[in-house]
């Protein structure tokens, strides 16, 4: 698939109010992979959003954006939301539908390929075109441990999500963009699936997977409070706490705050793993960090071998005593 001259379709992410940066990094990875392509959007909102949201999507270089305003938007369903997405597909015939690699959109681009038939490239790190223009995505594979360059074959249309803060944002993602339209949308009534109810994290602290500094805790915290050690560093250097599988089934963490094959994968500038001991099941899911420190006893820990940097030494010592001094570098 060439998008040289073609049309590229971005599913705009937000929180209600706000365009989330994953939007942005779409924007940005499309215009370097594909520099001649026409690229618009499709916004799905509830009527009292609109405006705002809107107003954000004009500093976007979007050509177009699809507006489908909705009550039944307040709630995420898969089968609703990728219908609604459905109902710009078949009008404008994208060449290529891109979502960002969430939970709520990775969900919709499966069911949107579902729905219309469309090959689907889910969790790519990169795009990029070969010397003839080929669209490729590069998906990691085997635990992270290859990355397979990935293609559409003898398709006229294809669907593909993006890992979250993989891409540095750049100026091609800023413009003007140029023209909105209506679509109406009526949603069906029969869906297999129906949330009842959505319970909301009252913390409103930031997504792991959209987090710049990660502090993550193993089964080297020892306790559930004892994970006020790392909200401490987190709060010196303004990151989240995460955790591993192993503090997560001990019941010290949510499972929202699970780092790994089975919980999320994330990609910060900076991962800070503390007592944690580097299991393929928790690296494979933050191997792709711009920064890795470990803090670990044992320094034969594998945690070390993927590291940039690492502190032999017991965290209980060494993460106070960093927060610490971050607090009087601040502070200075």
């Amino acid at each position: 698939m060439k998008l040289d001259s073609k049309t590229v379709l971005i599913y705009v992410e937000h929180d209600g109010t706000k365009i989330k940066k994953n939007t942005l990094e779409l924007i940005t990875a499309v215009k370097k992979a594909a520099p001649a392509a026409e690229v618009n959007g499709i916004l799905l909102c509830v009527p009292a959003g609109r405006a705002k949201l809107c107003s954000e999507i004009e500093k976007l270089n979007l050509k177009k954006v699809f507006v489908i305003e909705n009550n039944s938007f307040s709630m995420f369903s898969k089968e609703t939301f990728a219908l609604a997405v459905k109902s710009v597909t078949d009008k404008l015939n994208p060449a290529l539908t891109v979502f960002s690699h969430t939970t709520n959109s990775s969900e919709t681009a499966k069911m949107l390929a579902s729905r219309t038939g469309a090959a689907l490239i889910c969790d790519s790190i990169s795009f990029a075109a070969y010397e003839d223009g080929e669209f490729v995505a590069v998906h990691p594979v085997y635990a992270g441990k290859i990355r397979a360059h990935v293609k559409f074959e003898n398709q006229s249309c294809g669907i593909v999500t993006l890992r979250p803060n993989v891409v540095e944002v750049c100026e091609s993602a800023s413009g003007s963009c140029s023209e909105f339209e209506t679509v109406e949308f009526a949603p069906q009534a029969d869906n297999a699936v129906k949330i009842l109810n959505i319970i909301a994290d009252a913390s409103k602290k930031i997504d792991l997977s959209e987090a710049d500094i990660i502090v993550a805790g193993g089964r080297g915290i020892g306790s559930k409070d004892n994970f006020k050690v790392l909200e401490d560093l987190a709060a010196a250097i303004n990151g989240v706490v995460g955790a591993s599988r192993a503090a997560v089934d001990a019941g010290w963490r949510e499972h929202h705050d699970q780092v790994g094959q089975t919980g999320k994968i994330v990609n910060p500038k900076i991962y800070i793993a503390c007592g944690i001991s580097g299991a393929i099941q928790h690296t494979v899911g933050m191997q792709t960090a711009k920064c890795i420190i470990a803090v670990n006893k044992d320094p034969e820990a594998n945690i070390f071998k993927i590291a940039d940097y690492g502190i032999v030494g017991d965290l209980f010592q060494v993460v106070p005593e960093l927060a610490s001094e971050i607090k009087k570098l601040i502070n200075a």
